[in-house]
C-alpha cells in the first residue's frame, strides 16, 4: 500500500487530501470507490460555507482495517476558515468488502437498526458520563444517517461524528467503540463473520 496526494480547488477552498492506495488484484475498485468517499466527504464538509469564504481544508486517510475480509478507511476533514476562531472538523468513512470491493452499509450489518443504535446511542451516553463529557442524546438520535461514520475491530463497532453532531463545539470529533457484546443480538450472522473477531 502507499499513497497519493490530491490537491486542488472547491469554490474558495483549497484542499489537500492524503488517500490510500492498494496494490494486488481486484484493488482498482477499491481505490476508486475510498477516491469516491474522499469526494463525498470534501463536499459535505464544505456544504454549507458561503461561496465567498476563503479557507482550505486537509485531509488524511487511515486505513484501520485492511485484513483480507474488507478494506476500512477513515478520513478525518480539518477545515480552516480564513479569519475563523476554530476550525470546524468533519469525518467520513469507507468500508469495503475486499473480494469484490462493494461497500458494507449500517443496513447491511444490523437485522433491526433502530434497536441495535438504541443500544449504541445509550452506550455512548453513559460513556460520556463516565468520561464527563457532553451527553450525545442531545444531538444524536437512533436514525443510520447519525451513525454512518463505522469501522469494525474485533471488540466492536467504533462509530465517529462530526463537529457538533454528539454534544458541543468543545467536544471536537467525538468517535464510541460500542463493543460486539451489545451489538451482537442485532448484528446479522454474515455481518458478524465478515466484520467480527476471527
Amino acid at each position: 500500500m502507499t499513497t497519493t496526494v490530491v490537491t486542488g480547488q472547491h469554490g474558495q477552498i483549497a484542499y489537500q487530501m492524503t488517500l490510500p492506495v492498494f496494490s494486488g488484484p481486484e484493488t482498482d475498485l477499491v481505490n476508486v470507490r475510498v477516491r469516491r468517499s474522499a469526494d463525498e466527504g470534501l463536499t459535505a464538509s464544505t456544504r454549507d460555507v458561503p461561496a465567498d469564504v476563503v479557507g482550505n481544508i486537509d485531509a488524511t486517510g487511515h486505513v484501520s482495517v485492511n485484513d483480507g475480509r474488507t478494506v476500512q478507511v477513515l478520513l478525518p476533514f480539518l477545515y480552516y476558515a480564513q479569519g475563523a476562531a476554530h476550525p470546524t472538523d468533519t469525518v467520513a468513512t469507507v468500508a469495503l468488502r475486499r473480494a469484490d470491493a462493494q461497500p458494507v452499509l449500517l443496513t447491511d450489518i444490523f437485522s433491526d437498526s433502530t434497536a441495535a443504535l438504541t443500544v449504541a446511542l445509550q452506550h455512548a451516553s453513559e460513556v460520556a458520563a463516565a468520561q464527563g463529557q457532553d451527553n450525545p442524546a442531545s444531538t444524536l438520535t437512533t436514525k443510520v444517517s447519525d451513525w454512518s461514520n463505522w469501522q469494525s475491530s474485533p471488540t466492536g463497532i467504533t462509530f465517529s461524528f462530526d463537529d457538533y453532531a454528539a454534544g458541543s463545539h468543545a467536544a471536537g470529533l467525538r468517535s464510541v467503540e460500542v463493543p460486539w457484546t451489545l451489538l451482537r443480538p442485532y448484528v446479522r450472522d454474515d455481518a458478524y463473520r465478515l466484520l467480527g473477531p476471527r
